[in-house]
């Protein structure tokens, strides 16, 4: 999953939309808060990179 979650940040650091669709208890959740975690790592190593 942590694959995906670059692949989806890559995504939508290039500003485009992006739907996450599942029933329900398939895990859309988890993948939210590991695209999160994935977003703000990035961010933290640009910022750390530009310093």
């Amino acid at each position: 999953m942590e694959t995906f979650a670059n692949q989806v940040s890559l995504i939508l650091k290039g500003q485009a939309n992006v739907a996450l669709f599942g029933p329900r208890d398939t895990g859309k959740t988890t993948f939210i808060n590991q695209l999160a975690l994935e977003l703000a790592r990035t961010e933290t190593t640009r910022r750390r990179s530009t310093s």
